[in-house]
């Protein structure tokens, strides 16, 4: 058989047990599954301090709705084309591939650097957006993207020819949709949870430890009220400290055993939250130890510079 006419079977690794044997799934063109895809207006907006909402990429990134227009700018910039509920918008300038449904009923405009994919009896609004955020689509999305502008882009005829699979049953589309809805809502809430956390450490650093100028904090644990004063002392008081050091010259295959070696950290090993991650990048040998600085369990690296490194203790 030709290879060029070799059918080849779209179907899912995972499918949920009542869809198995329901066929294969279909490869469309985005213009083939609904009856208009547009962008918002290209004339930069007059912007006021209430009015219509207006929305760009940083908005419907951020979910923020902080910029408006007049209602005169508003029936301008949808007189052609008007977003509505149940439509799918998508970003193409800037971090294109980035979706949302519309699921408000208030009127708004949007910027040029968004797209608009009108609701269509072929798809479940929230597949479309779930299956944009797939691996599968935003490959598809920057391989017809404009690799060298800046910002980034894809183009109108372009974002029409992206390509998008999906079940024909709305059945099976619905079921994806809400799966990964309900996993959606549940990130939300805890990234909410995180933040507040967040806000309450931050809270509890300005109040468990004293302020500039003064020797004792404004919150302080119930077994420690009236033990006096805080003592302002330097590190050198309390502790010894030294920079790490690394065997030289650097990069020799000899210093490292990353199958049998020590952890050896160094600045890519420390996560954003100032921890050292659960795994290190590099082993450091037997002989790269030895000129090394070694690290026992529960000391504090603080401020490691570029070319400091340090191998650690075993727990």
């Amino acid at each position: 058989m030709n290879k060029e006419n070799k059918h080849i079977e779209i179907v899912p690794k995972l499918r949920f047990p009542e869809f198995v044997g329901d066929g294969e799934w279909k490869r469309k063109e985005l213009n083939e599954i609904t009856s208009s895809i547009f962008d918002g207006t290209h004339q930069t907006p007059k912007y006021t301090s209430k009015g219509i909402p207006f929305f760009s990429v940083e908005n419907i990134v951020s979910n923020k709705k902080n910029k408006f227009i007049s209602k005169e700018d508003y029936l301008l910039s949808t007189k052609k084309n008007k977003p509505e509920f149940g439509d799918v918008l998508i970003t193409r300038i800037g971090k294109i591939g980035f979706s949302k449904v519309i699921d408000w009923n208030y009127d708004f405009s949007i910027y040029v650097t968004l797209a608009v994919i009108k609701k269509s009896n072929f798809f479940i609004t929230n597949y479309l957006h779930s299956y944009f955020q797939s691996d599968y689509y935003q490959r598809e999305i920057h391989r017809k993207s404009l690799l060298k502008a800046a910002p980034r882009k894809i183009n109108m005829d372009e974002l029409r020819k992206t390509e998008v699979l999906l079940p024909l049953s709305k059945k099976e589309q619905q079921k994806i949709a809400a799966t990964l809805s309900s996993l959606d809502a549940l990130l939300q809430a805890e990234t909410e949870r995180l933040a507040l956390l967040k806000e309450h450490k931050k809270g509890l650093l300005q109040q468990l430890f004293p302020k500039q100028g003064e020797k004792a904090s404004q919150l302080r644990f119930e077994e420690f009220v009236g033990d006096g004063d805080w003592e302002e002392t330097t590190l050198d008081g309390f502790a010894k400290f030294r920079r790490g050091s690394f065997p030289q010259p650097y990069g020799l295959p000899k210093w490292y055993d990353d199958e049998n070696g020590t952890p050896f950290i160094q600045v890519f090993d420390v996560d954003k939250n100032l921890r050292i991650k659960p795994k290190t990048k590099r082993k450091i040998s037997k002989l790269g130890a030895k000129k090394s600085v070694f690290i026992k369990k529960g000391t504090v690296i603080k401020g490691v510079p570029f070319s400091s490194s340090y191998h650690l203790g075993k727990p």
